[in-house]
């Protein structure tokens, strides 16, 4: 086990260099990271969804997240106690603030909630909204769930004892989204299947996979010999030039004689000599009739016990079945051991290729969605990381579906959405909307939704949030300061107590 960690923590150490030298996936010669062939299978899909949906009519009503509006308040100290029972008696706001005057309050908050009917908790959120911040508060109720109430608290005892919670100015309510927004959330419905998941109920949780038949077939690959394999740094040239940019004497003199670094310049040989091996050992090794029997040997006992690993996978799917392979990668989760191990986000895309070549659409979108908004399990996921991970929405744009709604669709937040209906991640969908081929239609449709006053607020907020974050990754500058004055005129239509903090 000991030595399993130390390969681990190397593994996380060494990647980002390896990223930056070789891209994050392998691309083929239209640019994209699924072949033209796969292409062209998935574009077939598409067309026939595309005319599917034209012919549906809008068969139900989607109603808006409960909101309502309230103020924040938070007290520490001796006097908590005291606010409780003030609170239970249900005080009055004025007395409440003339009494307490170390209360600590956030006023006019938009407030919604969410009930999880399993543990019978009801839990309110807060969206605190300025410009270039967006946070929220949250408190949580366990037990009988109120039918009304006007003050939402959570006492805490321990130590001076501390109080926080909302005191609610306006009940919770919902409306219908117009047919516009309906019709976004349908489409994305149509598109994207909502009888399937990506993996499994089942899926097990599996970083290293112990296997005696995956073993052997491994330490075939493992074992080819081939010459003039370049030379891996040491730790402490890496360590030196990746984090404290002084490289030591021994490399400083390369450093002037090249204008690449000494890691970006091993990572080029390496990447170039493992190209060359795997052609050797596909040509002497696996295109061999005795190697194919034995893939075909272990086939079954792979599927039987869920011992197969991302190499073995990639020689099945070519040699003995794509169908099979993708049944036993949805059979595993994979988890990312820290922020720079990209194995999550490799088994995504190889599953989403799979699933293209065996005419799976529904799970290739949905995996392909599940890489844009980075939706996997980590086990720490520094901010530094995220930079690195693209989203690769031009692969969907060039299959002919309708990016702009398909992307505000999943942001949209409803309070009845369909089961297993695809949530977007507000960040991450900006990230990709910011690389689209069509921004003037994504910035007219964005800054609409923001003005209109027949939306909720809160879905309008969500699409400031969403502006807000495609506009900080466009590479245009020019176009982002554009883009902050076109905002400001849309915000002028949001209500006052929201638009009262953006401006501000």
């Amino acid at each position: 086990m000991k030595n399993l960690l130390v390969l681990f923590l190397t593994f996380c150490f060494w990647l980002p260099a390896v990223a930056q030298e070789t891209g994050e996936f392998k691309t083929y010669s239209n640019g994209l990271i699924y072949s033209p062939a796969t292409m062209d299978k998935l574009h077939k899909v598409v067309d026939s969804l595309q005319l599917k949906f034209k012919t549906c009519d809008l068969h139900k009503t989607y109603y808006a997240k409960k909101q309502a509006k309230g103020h924040y308040f938070r007290l520490e100290g001796k006097k908590t106690k005291e606010l409780k029972k003030d609170l239970e008696k249900n005080i009055s706001w004025s007395e409440l603030t003339k009494k307490y005057e170390k209360l600590e309050i956030d006023s006019n908050l938009l407030l919604t909630s969410y009930i999880d009917k399993e543990e019978k908790e009801l839990t309110i959120y807060g969206l605190i909204v300025e410009k270039g911040d967006n946070r929220r508060v949250e408190e949580k109720y366990k037990g009988k769930l109120p039918k009304s109430y006007t003050y939402f608290f959570d006492f805490w005892s321990y130590n001076k004892g501390s109080i926080k919670g909302f005191y609610i100015t306006q009940d919770f309510a919902t409306q219908p989204l117009i047919t516009p927004y309906a019709r976004m959330i349908q489409y994305t419905d149509c598109m994207v299947d909502t009888t399937t998941e990506v993996l499994y109920e089942n899926a097990e949780r599996k970083w290293w996979i112990e296997c005696s038949q995956t073993d052997t077939l491994s330490n075939t690959y493992d074992k080819f010999d081939y010459p003039n394999k370049p030379m891996q740094p040491d730790y402490n040239t890496y360590y030196y030039e990746k984090w404290y940019n002084k490289p030591k004497d021994s490399i400083e003199q390369l450093r002037r004689d090249s204008t690449k670094s000494v890691i970006a310049l091993y990572y080029r040989q390496k990447y170039l000599w493992d190209s060359l091996r795997n052609e050797e050992f596909r040509t002497k090794i696996l295109e061999t009739v005795e190697f194919q029997a034995q893939l075909k040997s272990f086939l079954p006992h792979a599927q039987q016990h869920r011992c197969s690993n991302d190499l073995i996978d990639r020689w099945l799917a070519t040699y003995v079945s794509k169908e099979a392979v993708l049944e036993m990668k949805r059979k595993r989760r994979v988890v990312g051991g820290c922020s720079q191990d990209q194995s999550p986000r490799y088994h995504a895309v190889e599953i989403a290729m799979l699933a293209a070549e065996t005419a799976k659409w529904e799970v290739f979108l949905r995996s392909h969605l599940n890489v844009m908004n980075d939706r996997f399990e980590r086990v720490s996921d520094g901010s530094y990381a995220w930079g690195r991970r693209q989203t690769y929405i031009r692969e969907l744009e060039e299959l002919g579906i309708n990016v702009t709604d398909l992307l505000l669709g999943i942001c949209l937040r409803v309070e009845n959405p369909s089961q297993n209906h695809y949530f977007g991640t507000i960040w991450r969908v900006g990230k990709a909307l910011a690389e689209t081929q069509n921004p003037d239609q994504v910035e007219t449709k964005l800054l609409a939704m923001i003005a209109d006053q027949e939306l909720d607020t809160y879905n309008r907020l969500m699409m400031y949030y969403l502006f807000t974050n495609y506009n900080q990754y466009l590479a245009d500058k020019v176009r982002q300061q554009q883009n902050e004055s076109k905002l400001q005129t849309a915000v002028l239509s949001l209500p006052d107590f929201i638009k009262s903090r953006i401006v501000k």
